[in-house]
């Protein structure tokens, strides 16, 4: 049985529209990631499943209820949120344990439940102190064990790290993973961060404009996307993207300085191929090493044609190129992504080319 049903979810703010026919299934134990750029509508689709936002139309099944109409609190759903929103007055042991106090739950019970959750989350030496005296990663800690303790059929969270430096980051990244796999909650989760997106989710879904792009297994979502914009939001550094002419089944790159075959007809196409599907030759030289940025073993490669057009590749910091330097690039057999110009859609990637 899905944990959540989203079945044509709609939400308008007057005559602004924001979430567009929204289709969903989450699966029971599931860590399903809502991911995309700034305004694509994941945070209002998260409040939705909340009951913080109440949908224009369709409806919101949790463990096969309707709540499409249903308040907040009888949706059988907690909510971690990027501010982390602890009581600054209250210890961490009675933050965490706030919401069973108010579910009137025996203070034995409580006091159990928190040790216990204290316990997962390595917060046993911080009981008695206030959210003044944790880090960062501790708070966050705190306001996950208060959404967890309640047993929650459904757990939400809300760019939960975006208030975090990069290492605490990928600390909390780690701990939610190994979170979810000891607890098997059913997950949720908002970011922008593509990143967690694909380290994090069993699914992940794509939104774009309040529409949902595609959803769909990170390696699935990176070696088959639907269209340009989900090829280049999943990968970093990003997919490199060249307007191309299609004639007698070949592709002319100028950016490339080679040719590519296509099963396409005649005509104007886009090709995208990523920058790890690329490697360089210092032999010859058609491309102007613009920028080198070395990134311990990784180096990104900013490489600039002739023609204006830019290429990205990754290559080994100990053999990068001066900035200024000729090269050219050869391309991996079944690397290549074909998009329609003017739709955007996929037409073939290496395995149909």
């Amino acid at each position: 049985m899905s944990a959540v049903e989203i079945d044509h979810i709609g939400k308008s703010f007057g005559g602004l529209q924001v979430l567009h026919d929204i289709n969903i299934n989450v699966d029971e134990g599931e860590f399903c990631v809502l991911v995309g750029p700034s305004g694509c509508g994941k945070s209002t689709l998260l409040r939705t499943i909340a009951g913080l936002e109440q949908s224009s139309s369709g409806t919101l099944k949790i463990a096969g209820n309707d709540v499409t109409h249903a308040d907040a609190a009888r949706r059988g759903i907690s909510m971690v949120f990027q501010s982390y929103a602890l009581y600054p007055h209250m210890t961490v042991r009675e933050n965490i344990g706030f919401g069973l106090k108010i579910g009137k739950v025996a203070p034995s019970e409580i006091r159990a439940r928190v040790d216990e959750i204290a316990c997962i989350l390595r917060l046993e030496d911080y009981l008695e102190r206030r959210p003044k005296q944790l880090s960062g990663g501790q708070r966050q800690r705190v306001a996950i064990g208060r959404a967890i303790v309640r047993e929650p059929k459904v757990i939400l969270f809300d760019e939960p790290l975006s208030n975090l430096d990069a290492e605490l980051r990928a600390e909390m990244r780690v701990e939610i993973a190994k979170l979810h796999k000891r607890l098997k909650s059913t997950i949720i989760y908002v970011t922008h961060d593509q990143v967690e997106a694909m380290t994090l989710a069993d699914r992940i879904v794509i939104m774009r404009k309040g529409s949902v792009e595609q959803i769909g297994t990170p390696m699935q979502l990176y070696r088959e996307p639907a269209n340009k914009f989900v090829a280049g939001f999943i990968g970093s550094p990003p997919m490199n993207f060249l307007d191309v002419e299609c004639v007698d089944g070949h592709l002319d790159c100028p950016g490339l300085g080679q040719e590519v075959k296509a099963r396409l007809p005649d005509g104007s196409y886009v090709l995208g191929i990523r920058p790890e599907h690329l490697s360089l030759d210092r032999t010859a030289g058609n491309l102007t090493v613009d920028i080198v940025e070395k990134l311990g073993a990784t180096a990104i490669i900013y490489l600039q044609a002739q023609s204006g057009e830019r290429l990205i590749v990754s290559h080994p910091s100990s053999d990068a190129p001066m900035a200024g330097e000729r090269v050219s690039v050869r391309t991996e057999a079944n690397s290549h992504y074909i998009f329609d110009r003017q739709t955007e859609r996929m037409l073939a990637n290496g395995h149909g080319t």
